[in-house]
């Protein structure tokens, strides 16, 4: 949950809402096999965007009812067009404008919060983390989902796909993010009052054995790299040809037989 600004290191654009839709239904099965829905009724997000999160559990899971909240009103009008487009999604949830590390919620009012990709765009993340942990009921969770962008490999080696690799991350930093806060989420929650915590590493990896999978985790990473480069192009941190290089080779990697991807994003859930 960001402010609508050039301080989002991937931007407000109509290509952006799309791309976010399309991540989480690549990575939305990974993403909550780790995350246990079944019990809640009233749950929390925290940082939701265009919607994405919140259509994937309100299809998996009819019974619960979600608040999604964000700072980026070009964000939630995208959610609302979004989650309005399926009938069965009607009275089922609800999208509010405000701060994350400073709801506008009573203490214990939500069974379950969740933040999926947030934490790494925000200067003080322990504050929303806070704030996640008040609105959560004694017996609810907070589940954390995010990056650990230095385990990124991939095989052959592309020194322009590092190069760019390496300076998104410190773009990033300097804009008050931190592109491997996922692997702090564990030393985070267990400042917080708790009587259960739990982390994981979800490692993806593809290669010859899995082509398919491998293609589409190259379309979706040509896709993310080129959603944070327009920030970086605009901000002077790289040329448009520089990232035509990257991009090149970053479709000859998905084009390569004998290719390669390797990944480890980094979850956390905390029981009150």
């Amino acid at each position: 949950m960001v402010k609508r600004s050039s301080k989002y290191l991937h931007g407000f654009s109509s290509e952006e809402q799309k791309r976010l839709h399309l991540q989480n239904d690549l990575l939305g099965p990974q993403i909550y096999e780790f995350i246990g829905l079944e019990g809640a009724s009233r749950m929390l997000e925290i940082g939701c965007g265009t919607g994405a999160q919140m259509r994937y559990v309100m299809q998996c899971y009819p019974h619960i009812h979600i608040t999604g909240i964000d700072l980026s009103a070009e964000q939630l009008a995208g959610a609302s067009a979004y989650l309005e487009a399926e009938a069965a999604f009607n009275n089922r949830y609800a999208l509010i404008k405000g701060q994350g590390n400073a709801l506008p919620f009573d203490t214990a009012s939500f069974d379950c919060a969740l933040m999926v990709w947030v934490l790494e765009h925000v200067r003080h993340p322990e504050a929303l983390l806070a704030e996640a942990h008040r609105v959560v009921a004694p017996g609810g969770w907070v589940y954390l989902t995010e990056v650990f962008n230095n385990s990124f490999e991939h095989f052959p080696k592309s020194a322009a796909l590092e190069d760019f690799w390496n300076q998104m991350n410190a773009f990033q930093e300097s804009l008050g993010g931190n592109g491997n806060i996922g692997i702090q989420l564990g030393a985070m929650c267990a400042k917080l009052n708790h009587t259960k915590l739990e982390t994981r590493a979800k490692t993806l990896y593809f290669d010859a054995a899995v082509p398919q999978k491998r293609t589409e985790i190259w379309n979706y990473w040509i896709s993310l790299a080129e959603s944070a480069s327009r920030q970086m192009i605009s901000s002077g941190r790289i040329s448009n040809s520089d990232w035509q290089k990257v991009r090149r080779e970053m479709l000859q990697l998905r084009e390569n037989p004998s290719s390669a991807f390797y990944y480890s994003f980094m979850q956390c859930r905390l029981q009150r």
